[in-house]
Order: C-alpha cells, then structure tokens, then sequence
C-alpha cells in the first residue's frame, strides 16, 4: 500500500511540474541617454526565446507606460504585424516584438508602443518606446546603437513553487515521524 501511495505522489509531482511551462518575466533595457525601459509579461521559454507573450506591463524610468493599460503583443510577418506571435529573447539578440495598448489589426489607434526587431536581416538591432503625449526614444540603426548586452529578461519565481516545496518538505517529514512512531 505504501508503495502505491509513493508512486501516485511522485506521478503527481512529475504531471505537474510537465503541466507548468508557462512563466512570468521581467525584462530591462537602459537606453544610453539614461532613460530605462522595463516591465513584465507572461510566456513560454523554448531555449533563448520566450513566445506566447501576454499580461504585458511597461514602465519608462519607473512610471507606468500608457497609464497601466493593456499592452497587446504582435510579431512581425511579411504583410505587417502579426497577432500574438511576438518573441522576446533572453540574449536580446532574438527579439521580435511591437507592444501597443491598442488592437491595431481592429482599427484601434495606440498611443504608447514599445517596439523591438531587427531592421537588416540579422540579429535584433533596435529598440524604441514612443508615446503620443511624450515623443519617444529608441536606438537601432540611427546615432545611438542597440546592444544586446543592456537588455535583460530574468524569470520570476511563483509563490506556487514555494507551496509545492513546502507542501514536500511537509509530506517527508510526516512520513518520517510515521515511521518514527511505527
């Protein structure tokens, strides 16, 4: 009995750490005239790039971009942009993503965007935010270079993953103290 027991809570360890792949980031990228773009979203990690981008969140020198609203995710296709097929890399060197706080694909106007892509064929050589209210700022092919190296994407770690340590840690212990008392 004990041994059925085990292998049904080591089964529904493994089903569920399978099921989890999606995870929340943060990413940065410090412009050379000082100013910082950053903020978080939701995705999937497949090596150095991060896909199904969404529950999107930007801020421009630690003030939320767009008042806090709703930022959708687009690639790029051949035809224009591409709905939910944005990319963003850990290396910064991948990226391929244009955020707008509008549908664009519906009609809607943005007024904020953060954009990021490669412009020659190659690797991703820009990244710009532009904001109606407030003009912008990017570097890419213009004065100021894009690198790679200011551009970071960290995970965050889920409060899930401290529950299911602790709910493990709590599981070895009274199977300890059970045999303890046996």
């Amino acid at each position: 009995m004990n041994k059925i027991i085990r292998l049904l809570a080591c089964a529904g360890l493994l089903a569920a750490s399978v099921a989890a792949q999606a995870a929340s980031y943060q990413f940065s990228y410090h412009f050379l005239d000082g100013e910082v773009v950053a903020g978080s979203f939701d995705g999937n990690a497949n090596g150095n790039l991060i896909t199904d981008l969404s529950n999107i969140a930007i801020s421009v020198n630690g003030v939320a971009f767009g008042g806090g609203t709703h930022f959708y995710s687009f690639g790029f296709g051949p035809g224009g942009p591409v709905s939910g097929d944005g990319v963003a890399s850990f290396d910064g060197k991948a990226n391929q993503f244009l955020f707008v706080n509008a549908d664009i694909l519906q009609g809607e106007a943005p007024t904020h965007s953060l954009v990021s892509g490669t412009f020659n064929g190659g690797e991703t050589d820009a990244l710009a935010y532009y904001s109606i209210a407030g003009g912008g700022y990017g570097e890419g092919d213009g004065a100021d270079p894009y690198s790679a190296a200011r551009w970071s994407v960290t995970a965050v770690p889920e409060p899930a993953t401290y529950a299911m340590l602790l709910g493990g840690l709590a599981l070895t212990g009274a199977l300890a103290r059970r045999r303890k008392s046996a």
